[in-house]
């Protein structure tokens, strides 16, 4: 079915909202004041999702993407100036927060403009298409289509990927990677722990992902270099780290700002990955202890934190170490991924006490989800700064600070 609707309101997901038949219709890459002609995809009671067939009056925030197809995830908000997108945002992240974390009187700080809107990102994942290529999910193609050498990218992924080709029957994922001495890495992660074979015929590491985590090199070195605000960080591949070093100073200024260290506290980073905020967090405070759950994380975390007195690490899942540790901490810092905090991490870090929590998270979902659970424990907000880590796409990372009510 086919309506001509106009849109209202930006909602989370790249989604402009209308209003038909006393139906809400979410319309993926549409903006609010435009008139659009769209298809409906799925219907579910009074809301339904739907595609653009064809604009029939732009709004003036549209712009001409510059990589195609448009919707690819690593760059689903191109069609948006840059202006707008960060104003959207910084009204996503309330609206939120109060549809999904049931919290009222939102007060956001301005969200934080990234340096650089294009050529940032130093780290892609690629899947395969039907046709053992290598790209993207699209959302209006509903599959994998191959990948474009799309701006967003920093200038030596664009180069390698049109280089890359690649027939992996059982290849799940392609990351790749370039660090601040424009060193390559290509990391695979695939159905079974076999190495692939692979011919190469320019300078690269690769890496072989377990079905662990816990990564293998192949070719070349068994890491990278990252260097953020000053310091060279050793990045492993089975290490998890930020789509960029900007992203990851970003992020470790918020922290830093908005815990608000006098000297004397302890604190406890949980999923403290390579050591970014650790080594941030250590600068000011007393005591910092770190928890991690990936083995190589957590010895990149060793090196990279060498030069620190006042730091110790635990290798193990939060839920665990944290009534292992046998301490209260004065401030919890979670610096989750997008998924959020499971039941059994939620559990323990609210039993544990803490007066202060730090929650920083890539996904405005996920965290009013959590929001509403630390709330419902007896915590409330008391800051949240919105960090625009993802230029061109509807992602927005938050840092938020929690007190503990009496």
């Amino acid at each position: 079915m086919t309506l001509t609707l106009r849109l209202t309101k930006m909602a989370h997901g790249a989604k402009a909202i209308a209003k038909s038949n006393n139906q809400t219709i979410f319309v993926a890459g549409g903006l609010p004041n435009e008139t659009v002609r769209a298809r409906i995809t799925s219907e579910r009671g009074r809301m339904a999702e739907a595609e653009i067939v064809e604009i029939l009056k732009p709004a003036r925030e549209r712009v001409e993407p510059r990589c195609q197809p448009a919707d690819i995830p690593i760059a689903d908000f191109q069609h948006i100036n840059y202006k707008t997108q960060l104003l959207y945002k910084e009204q996503i992240v309330v609206d939120q927060l109060q549809r999904v974390g049931k919290m009222t009187n939102i007060s956001a700080d301005p969200i934080v403009p990234h340096r650089q809107t294009w050529g940032y990102r130093m780290m892609t994942t690629l899947s395969k298409t039907t046709d053992n290529k290598l790209g993207y999910w699209s959302r209006s193609q509903r599959k994998v289509v191959p990948a474009p050498t799309c701006p967003v990218l920093h200038p030596l992924l664009k180069n390698v990927l049109k280089d890359i080709d690649l027939e992996l029957e059982d290849l799940i994922k392609l990351h790749v990677r370039v660090d601040s001495e424009d060193n390559l890495l290509l990391a695979f992660e695939m159905r079974d722990a076999e190495p692939p074979t692979i011919e190469i015929d320019f300078p690269v590491s690769v890496a072989l992902v377990m079905p662990d985590g816990v990564a293998a090199t192949l070719i070349g070195d068994p890491y990278q270099v990252q260097r953020i605000a000053g310091h060279d960080y050793r990045i492993s591949a089975g290490s998890h780290f930020h789509v960029s070093t900007d992203s990851a100073e970003m992020i470790a200024t918020a922290v830093s700002d908005l815990t608000m260290l006098y000297g004397d506290e302890l604190v406890i980073d949980c999923f403290s990955g390579v050591g970014v905020l650790t080594n941030a967090l250590s600068i000011f405070a007393k005591e910092v202890i770190g928890v991690e759950v990936n083995a190589d994380a957590i010895e990149d975390a060793a090196f990279n934190l060498e030069h620190t007195d006042n730091v110790s690490l635990y290798n193990d899942w939060v839920e665990t170490a944290l009534p292992n540790i046998g301490r209260t901490a004065d401030i919890l810092v979670l610096d989750c991924d997008e998924n959020g905090l499971s039941n059994e991490a939620g559990f323990e870090i609210v039993n544990h006490g803490a007066p202060r929590i730090i929650y920083s998270n890539p996904n405005i979902s996920t965290m009013a989800r959590d929001a509403r659970n630390l709330e419902g424990a007896g915590y409330e907000m008391v800051r949240i700064r919105p960090i625009d880590t993802l230029p061109q796409t509807f992602q927005i990372h938050t840092v938020s600070v929690w007190r503990k009510k009496r």
